[in-house]
């Protein structure tokens, strides 16, 4: 099943995203999945961070400071 959705954004982060979506061959709607699976796969590799794994303690500061902390639901 698919659900049409309607956003706003500035017209010059929609050319970014028309950009980088028409660069890897994808709808719009294919880029943002994509996005989204990326999110969740970064995630569960930064909640199972150690101290050891200092990079990923770098990615988990820039995904909450972007507001894309991990989120019980």
């Amino acid at each position: 099943m698919t659900v049409r959705l309607q956003v706003t954004i500035p017209a010059s982060e929609l050319d970014r995203f028309n950009s980088a979506a028409g660069a890897r061959g994808m709808t719009q709607a294919e880029f943002q999945v994509a996005l989204m699976n990326l999110h969740d796969a970064v995630r569960k590799i930064v909640d199972k961070a150690t101290e050891e794994d200092d990079p990923w303690f770098l990615m988990e500061a820039t995904l909450t400071s972007l507001g894309l902390q991990t989120v019980v639901r």
